[in-house]
């Protein structure tokens, strides 16, 4: 199994609730992660109490996701 740890620490920054953008066509949003380049957070604005998935762009573009 692969070491989470920096994947994980990314839940410990803040994230600036302004700058969530939708993405076209879904009930998606990301916005940046503070202090963190090239990494972001999702939502579900459908569903906003079930909270943000956080990960590199790299792993958001192997996804399909163009961030």
């Amino acid at each position: 199994m692969k070491d989470r740890t920096q994947v994980d620490d990314l839940y410990a920054y803040d994230l600036d609730e302004s700058l969530f953008g939708e993405v076209d066509g879904t009930t998606l949003a990301y916005a940046p992660i503070n202090d963190h380049e090239d990494t972001f957070a999702v939502c579900d604005m459908s569903n906003p109490d079930a909270g943000t998935i956080r990960l590199p762009g790299a792993a958001w573009r192997k996804l399909g996701l163009a961030i």
